[in-house]
């Protein structure tokens, strides 16, 4: 589910020592008690444009420590100066070119404010890092977060597919719950991508995917009395897997082990997946992953000669791959294999392979070196926890959210912990 990066500790979002701090974020709180998640958005290059839907208020701290508020009803640009950031009203009159931080929040409860035209619940944080990059921090109620994740994480179901809807949303809760406070020392909890969770704000927000949170408001998994690490992934090709066989560094959870799917997630377009690779793919991508995971000093490893699967797990996932060339083997270990050989059918040049359930055939023509390798799979995604494709499968059959949650995370209990603020 997610990759972690790393940056500094929270001073260093305060460019210049001595300029006062930070807004109150609050620090990690206990979950139990937890009514806000702050999610940092993305923003591209040195500039952004925040609105509000009737207008917006913001608090300016400078780099004299000075603090002050603001009412407006017009937009502005905030661009990065130096080490501060440069507001200009309606894009064009100069506002303020010193400022350190600014926290905003609509004018009124329950309006709107936009980053770059996409609209978002509650307030934001905007600030520099120590490497002058913007950082814009959205915070908001937990319910209104996860009716902004389960519509891209799961996609838009029908009414009579809520079962599904609903378990997605404990999931997904459960998930934000147990990683609040994740990155130490940074003013978020969240990131928007496949790293946390899939977050897009309003626009994603579907009405019966909103019902499903609404009627599980508050409602997490728990295991020995603490939230589970939710995971989640698409489809898991008839069988999910144990963590530890997937991430070897992680620790083996009691409720993280394989549950078999039958033909619950054989409908998915990902059941079945074919890629083909090259010599000169598979020599570009190998190596560029072996100089970022502990073998900088490599050239070039072409040619390579083999691809051979030296051992499986349970499941019969792919544990480790051995990368062969003339000079010395490479061993490719469990969920990491994705990432190593890529996906060239995929446009994006970041495309990771569908899963590690699959199969190698290599092709020569005529010497000891590979010529290509066709890879024939199963599944989409890691293969830990919930199959979603699965669960949907579970739904119409007439599974309820509870038997759908209990079979993927065998022996939780499903608790609702509060109701959680909205704002």
């Amino acid at each position: 589910m997610k990759r972690q990066l790393v940056f500094a500790s929270i001073p260093i979002f305060l460019y210049l020592a001595g300029c006062g701090k930070p807004p109150r974020m609050e620090e990690k709180p206990t979950p139990e008690i937890a009514e806000f998640v702050k999610v940092r958005l993305p923003v591209a290059g040195d500039r952004f444009e925040i609105k509000g839907s009737g207008g917006f208020v913001f608090q300016l701290h400078r780099a004299d420590s000075s603090e002050e508020w603001f009412e407006t009803d017009s937009y502005f640009q905030f661009v990065r100066a130096g080490r501060f950031l440069r507001l200009k009203e309606n894009g064009q009159r100069d506002f303020d070119s010193n400022a350190v931080w600014v926290l905003m929040r609509p004018k009124k409860e329950g309006r709107l404010l936009q980053l770059d035209g996409k609209s978002y619940r509650g307030e934001f944080w905007a600030a520099l890092d120590s490497f002058a990059n913007v950082i814009v921090v959205n915070k908001l109620g937990l319910e209104a977060y996860i009716k902004g994740v389960l519509p891209p994480e799961i996609g838009r179901r029908p009414a009579k597919e809520i079962e599904v809807l609903k378990a997605q949303a404990v999931a997904a809760r459960t998930y934000t719950l147990s990683h609040l406070g994740q990155y130490s020392g940074k003013p978020w909890d969240m990131e928007t991508d496949s790293r946390d969770q899939v977050y897009t704000g309003v626009e994603a927000e579907d009405p019966i995917c909103s019902q499903a949170v609404e009627e599980t408001a508050g409602e997490a998994a728990t295991f020995n009395g603490k939230f589970i690490n939710a995971y989640y992934h698409s489809t898991c090709g008839g069988k999910t897997d144990y963590i530890s066989s997937i991430w070897p560094h992680k620790p083996q959870e009691a409720y993280l082990v394989p549950a078999d799917d039958d033909t619950f997630c054989l409908w998915s377009k990902n059941f079945y997946w074919r890629e083909g690779l090259s010599q000169p793919w598979l020599a570009e991508k190998i190596t560029a992953f072996l100089k970022q995971h502990g073998r900088p000093e490599l050239g070039k490893i072409s040619p390579i000669t083999d691809l051979v699967v030296t051992e499986r797990n349970s499941s019969g996932r792919v544990r480790i791959l051995t990368v062969k060339t003339e000079r010395e083997s490479y061993p490719l270990l469990a969920d990491s294999i994705r990432w190593a050989l890529g996906r060239p059918s995929s446009s994006s040049p970041q495309a990771i392979l569908p899963s590690t359930l699959f199969e190698v055939e290599t092709f020569r023509s005529r010497s000891e070196v590979l010529d290509s390798a066709v890879i024939t799979g199963r599944g989409a995604g890691h293969g830990v926890g919930m199959c979603q494709t699965g669960a949907i499968g579970r739904a119409r059959a007439g599974q309820s959210y509870h038997e759908i949650l209990e079979h993927y995370y065998p022996g939780i209990r499903l608790e609702r912990v509060r109701r959680f603020g909205t704002r």
